[in-house]
């Protein structure tokens, strides 16, 4: 990942989860990531347009929880904060998309996002995730949280997240 693209999509990333979430988050040098083996959740967008690419978000349930908690008015340890966190968690993504395209490239330009796409997963592939090079790393609630994103000219190659 360009060093532009680093520095839009931290700040955004952190703007939008103080704004969405009312969560604080800090950035993390991916050598300092402790992905410990519990459950995770990612979530995945592409869009398209003059540029296209692909993000890709994961953190711990846990803190999956917190975000869902945050938005909904819940207490995190309430079962519905954890029925709502793929939701929740999905729905970070697409705000970081898009509040990431406006930033990066200018309120005149057009996308199409595609619906995103959330799951549990592996601490194996948040660790891969980590390994990426297109990875910036940050510290939630004391838990790594993960965001690897691949943007490129149209006409040009993206390779996966």
């Amino acid at each position: 990942m360009d060093s532009k693209t680093q520095e839009i999509l931290s700040s955004t990333f952190a703007e939008t989860m103080e704004k969405m979430a009312f969560i604080f988050s800090d950035p993390l040098d991916k050598s300092e990531v402790a992905v410990e083996e519990q459950k995770y959740l990612s979530a995945v967008i592409s869009f398209s347009g003059k540029y296209r690419g692909i993000i890709e978000i994961a953190a711990p349930q846990q803190t999956c929880n917190i975000i869902a908690a945050n938005m909904l008015g819940l207490e995190p340890e309430e079962q519905e904060s954890e029925q709502k966190a793929v939701d929740a968690f999905k729905e970070t993504l697409n705000i970081l998309c898009g509040q990431y395209l406006t930033n990066a490239f200018g309120r005149d330009e057009v996308f199409l996002l595609s619906t995103p796409q959330g799951e549990i997963c592996s601490f194996e592939k948040v660790n891969n995730m980590v390994q990426s090079e297109d990875v910036i790393c940050f510290s939630v609630e004391e838990q790594p949280f993960v965001v690897t994103a691949v943007v490129a000219e149209q006409g040009q190659r993206v390779g996966a997240a």
